[in-house]
Formats: structure tokens, C-alpha cells, sequence
């Protein structure tokens, strides 16, 4: 009993050991990966993108806007000295 206690023991720690011995892939790697070799990876991603971006416009549109025109006007009349331009 003992002997297959130790055996245990030492194929469990075994194991650990080459579990933590795996290569470390960063988050954003196999994303990429997912989006390239699966399509229906792709197609959601691009349309939760778009939701996103689509809910970005519509709170946009809750913000007040200010809208600012200018112009000017300069009318000049050509008169004799005696003559008045009243306008």
C-alpha cells in the first residue's frame, strides 16, 4: 500500500512539473490566431465591433451640440455730397 502511495505521489508531482514546464502564449496571440484560422470567430468579433461602434453613435447623439455661423456684410452706396443714405 505504501508502494502505490509513493507511485501516486510521484506521478502526480510529476505531472505538475511538466504542466508548469508549457509555454507561456500570450492573450492576444491566440486571439489573433482564433480570428485567422476561424471565420465564425471573425464574423463575431467584427460584429460586436460594429454594435459597439453603433453604440457609440447613439450616445453620442444623447451630448448637446452647438452650432456657430458667422458672417459679414459690408454695403456701401456711392453718393454725392449733398445726397443721404438712410437705411
Amino acid at each position: 500500500m505504501k508502494i502505490k502511495m509513493f507511485f501516486l505521489t510521484t506521478a502526480f508531482i510529476t505531472q505538475s512539473t511538466y504542466a508548469s514546464e508549457l509555454p507561456v502564449i500570450p492573450l492576444r496571440d491566440l486571439v489573433n490566431a482564433a480570428l485567422t484560422h476561424q471565420p465564425s470567430v471573425a464574423v463575431s468579433y467584427y460584429e460586436t465591433e460594429k454594435k459597439n461602434s453603433d453604440l457609440d453613435l447613439s450616445r453620442a447623439a444623447l451630448y448637446p451640440t452647438l452650432d456657430l455661423t458667422s458672417g459679414l456684410n459690408n454695403n456701401r452706396k456711392e453718393s454725392s455730397g449733398t445726397e443721404r443714405n438712410v437705411e
